[in-house]
């Protein structure tokens, strides 16, 4: 079956490779997934040009009996550094290995456009380009960021487990299900003192 990070991983040696072999005139100095903060990690000492692979998920799947098939949303992040400024990140040098963001942008999508990467996955498509607004951190850091995204589509099979004690793993679910039912029902310490502060106690009339 195939795996999301399979794809994240595939994207990203095959970016590596053509640098590597010369199908492209530089080599990535960082190949990484999507980070959580941009700020947090353009801040970081990192290699340039870089490029992220990130999954972006599959809106729509269409239920089969087999599974579901999904048209999964890849975006692919690449970006540039130049010691000249914001321009010079994006256009890049007069040299070839000089790269920009823009000539990045471009091989990225020669790369990939109608490739699937020799996995079981139809051919990526190429979908929306965007270019990352500058932001005070990629200021700092002279660099120009653009997110080329790709749409693929694939099989997302239903999951066969193999359960060697079928009646140990039915009894422990039973179990499991009982407690969190349980503990759902169950009130909260602070409600429960509530319950107790709030409640009328009954009184003895004055005879």
């Amino acid at each position: 079956m195939t795996k999301i990070a399979d794809i994240e991983d595939a994207i990203l040696a095959y970016a590596k490779a053509a640098g590597e072999t010369g199908v492209i005139p530089y080599e990535w100095g960082t190949a990484d997934s999507y980070p959580l903060n941009w700020d947090a990690e353009l801040s970081k000492t990192l290699k340039w040009p870089a490029i992220w692979a990130t999954f972006g998920g599959f809106p729509q799947p269409q239920t089969l009996s087999a599974g579901a098939k999904v048209r999964a949303n890849f975006a692919v992040v690449v970006a540039a550094k130049n010691k000249r400024g914001g321009a010079a990140a994006a256009k890049g040098g007069p040299i070839a290995s000089e790269a920009g963001a823009l000539g990045l942008m471009e091989d990225v999508i020669s790369l990939f456009m109608g490739n699937d990467l020799g996995l079981e996955i139809g051919d990526f498509e190429l979908g929306p380009v965007t270019r990352v607004p500058h932001s005070v951190a990629m200021a700092k850091a002279g660099v120009s960021l653009i997110v080329i995204q790709f749409t693929t589509e694939f099989l997302f099979e239903k999951a066969s487990p193999n359960f060697d004690n079928e009646a140990e793993f039915l009894g422990r679910f039973a179990t499991l299900q009982a407690e969190f039912t349980l503990a759902r029902s169950e009130p909260a310490d602070d409600e429960a003192a509530d319950l107790v502060s709030n409640q009328t106690l009954p009184t003895e009339e004055a005879s």
